[in-house]
């Protein structure tokens, strides 16, 4: 039984409809009657077929920082007292950075620019970790092509270039495998043009276009141990849920597929604890950690609503409540959930995927010949167990999203068919 929120109807505003995090908080405001608005510049998103949805609201892009800081002032000074609640990074640092002007006609719970940008950092939030004691894996941050030359002899090597931070890239990338030190000197300053950055966030962090190199563990694939939950100002309520990616696409550098619920680990939970105290961060968490043997090392921490946040809502930890509470000083609110969710079972397996696009990306890699039948059959019983999964897309009340979600891929296909044919044919 999840603890009911007894605030007046607050409207809630989100952004980035395409996002997970950002139709799971639709679904769950709009059932418990807030009006939801989504500010876009985009005319057609998952959100936009959600019944939850109450408005669209028309936006410049959240990437144009300055002109959606603008809209964002304008549309507060006309109608204020709407939460502000983030699902990506470029919408984190935002709210952050103009934090006191956006309070002014905002319900806001997000802590200041340094602590965002300390945690969607990865340098920096390495840097943190390795003062706490927290195992992080081995990475180097150069700034210059002598830094790099001169600590590409210290890699064990396959390693992988990595973005700094996803804050105002203009272009989304991933990382690179490389299998040696002359791949890596070779290959390096592509990525540096690949990892190109909105002229306002270098203009915060000169640094931030120089990619870090990390060892690459090739277990995260399907060994990623996650910890979401939500953390208040004074750090004295704290709950959580604990699951593991057990399937990403492309296999080697992706994004998670299939997710499974694990038992609490309390070293990961103290690592979390010690982590939100030293750089003052309160609000909505997700934390991933790579499982090296007996070790977690931290790999990234999400300050914000993220993707499969709809996982958390299903296993009764109403993250969205709590951060509409406090903002709105509701502080009881966090005692009630935090005494309550003591009874929550962590023992009991639950499972959680988009299972159409999993069909979808089984069937098109069994086909090349990248899975076998036999894994596909495999992960399709994973998947079907409805008394125990959740999905992001498809819910029995709500079922627009998902075949929005298909009309999507299928258009994607007649518009790039050579890109959608690599996407889901070729060996990732």
């Amino acid at each position: 039984m999840v603890a009911k929120n007894s605030l007046t109807k607050v409207p809630i505003m989100m952004t980035m409809g395409n996002y997970g995090g950002t139709l799971a908080a639709v679904r769950s405001y709009g059932k418990h009657s807030h009006p939801t608005l989504l500010a876009t510049s985009i005319t057609s998103t998952l959100s936009h077929r959600s019944r939850y949805l109450s408005e669209a609201l028309e936006s410049p892009p959240v990437e144009d920082f300055e002109q959606f800081f603008s809209w964002l002032m304008a549309y507060g000074q006309q109608k204020p007292g709407v939460f502000l609640y983030p699902s990506s990074d470029d919408m984190t640092w935002l709210i952050a950075y103009y934090r006191d002007q956006l309070s002014q006609y905002y319900k806001l719970y997000s802590p200041d620019v340094e602590t965002i940008y300390a945690l969607l950092n990865k340098p920096k939030l390495h840097a943190v970790a390795e003062t706490l004691g927290i195992p992080v894996p081995t990475t180097i941050s150069p700034i210059s092509v002598e830094e790099l030359e001169a600590q590409a002899d210290d890699l064990t090597y396959p390693v992988l270039i990595k973005p700094r931070t996803q804050i105002g890239m203009i272009r989304r990338q991933k990382g690179q495998v490389c299998e040696s030190r002359e791949q890596l000197l070779d290959i390096y300053p592509a990525y540096q043009q690949k990892f190109c950055y909105h002229p306002f966030l270098i203009g915060f962090d000169s640094d931030v276009s120089w990619p870090m190199v990390q060892s690459f563990h090739a277990s995260a694939g399907q060994n990623t141990y996650s910890v979401a939950g939500f953390v208040d100002e004074k750090q004295e309520i704290f709950v959580s849920r604990f699951s593991a990616k057990v399937l990403q696409f492309p296999i080697r550098v992706g994004v998670g597929l299939c997710f499974e619920s694990r038992p609490p680990n309390p070293k990961a939970v103290d690592y979390i604890k010690a982590l939100c105290k030293a750089v003052g961060y309160y609000g909505v968490f997700e934390v991933e950690f790579i499982v090296d043997g007996d070790q977690l090392l931290l790999m990234d921490f999400n300050p914000r609503f993220y993707g499969q946040m709809a996982f958390e809502l299903g296993r009764e930890l109403p993250l969205d409540q709590l951060v509409l509470a406090y903002a709105s000083n509701n502080y009881e609110y966090g005692k009630t959930v935090q005494q309550q969710d003591q009874k929550w079972n962590h023992n009991r397996v639950y499972r959680f995927s988009n299972r159409w696009r999993l069909w979808l990306i089984l069937t098109t890699q069994s086909i090349a010949g990248n899975f076998s039948w036999a894994e596909r059959r495999q992960w399709l019983a994973w998947s079907s167990q409805a008394d125990v999964g959740f999905d992001p897309v498809y819910t029995d009340d709500d079922p627009n999203p998902r075949r929005a979600d298909i009309k999507s891929v299928i258009k994607g296909g007649i518009k790039h068919p050579r890109s959608t044919f690599k996407t889901f044919f070729s060996n990732l």
